[in-house]
């Protein structure tokens, strides 16, 4: 969608707003729809934050949230073009001050397979990276422009912090494949790097790493995977939704530079 369809859009969200408490907290979020997100999402908006999700395309979900308490907004925006970037982050201004961010967006190539092809390794980490370093960069800026104690949380990957354990895949259709990893991991180091770079401004920067979430998988792969964790049982979204909206407030406004699991204690063993 090119900048006009965004105003267009805009003019549509901001008529909603008209009856919306303008005061609750605004927070942005990217990549709302997955069975991540859409755990963040709910908590977000139970917890009273006005959200504005980042997509590429128009979401479905968004209605059955509509009865609590907080708003959400939506604005299609591809995060991996400046262009639509910058005006995505116009219109959000013009809803309300943005106090976070949070980046739940991911790309994974249609590899199932530990023995990735080189362009799909190419591809991968590009458009990653791209997900990963323009939105950012583009809301560090607006925060530093505007002089707000921002806070900007990732989400990454319990394989961003240790190495998998494979045998949770065996006689499974899946496995995990080098490039998700490498760009979990690369997550984690950008958002440190970045924690440090702005702790003058107090802009703050985490990492939020969750474990398996149940998703109706294959029944062995289930359990394998609760025969090798502490808690046995997998996550469910929701339960990222918790550490997140912390994370937006000014609760944990002295938290920066964080890799949070939240993975049943996965990564304690």
């Amino acid at each position: 969608m090119n900048s006009n369809g965004i105003k267009l859009k805009l003019i549509i969200l901001v008529l909603s707003m008209l009856f919306k408490d303008p005061n609750l907290t605004h927070v942005v979020l990217a990549g709302g729809k997955g069975r991540v997100g859409l755990g963040i999402l709910k908590n977000l908006v139970l917890n009273s934050f006005n959200v504005t999700l980042l997509s590429r395309r128009e979401s479905k979900n968004t209605k059955d949230f509509e009865c609590y308490s907080g708003s959400i907004n939506e604005i299609i925006c591809d995060l991996t073009k400046q262009d639509e970037l910058s005006s995505a982050i116009d219109c959000c201004k013009e809803i309300s001050q943005i106090s976070a961010f949070i980046n739940s967006s991911g790309f994974r190539p249609a590899v199932n397979s530990k023995n990735i092809a080189l362009e799909d390794w190419k591809e991968s980490i590009l458009v990653n990276s791209l997900l990963l370093y323009l939105p950012t960069h583009n809301f560090t800026n607006y925060f530093l422009e505007n002089k707000i104690k921002g806070s900007i949380v990732t989400i990454s990957s319990i394989y961003g912090l240790v190495a998998p354990t494979f045998n949770i895949y065996n006689e499974t259709p899946y496995t995990t494949e080098p490039d998700y990893a490498y760009n979990k991991a690369a997550a984690i180091g950008y958002m440190r790097y970045m924690a440090s770079l702005y702790a003058e401004h107090e802009i703050r920067f985490n990492t939020v790493c969750p474990g398996g979430i149940f998703s109706n998988q294959d029944p062995n792969f289930v359990k394998n995977y609760t025969s090798n964790i502490p808690i046995r049982k997998m996550a469910d979204s929701s339960d990222l939704g918790g550490i997140v909206s912390f994370l937006c407030s000014p609760n944990s406004s002295y938290i920066t530079g964080t890799a949070i699991p939240v993975d049943g204690g996965w990564t304690a063993q």
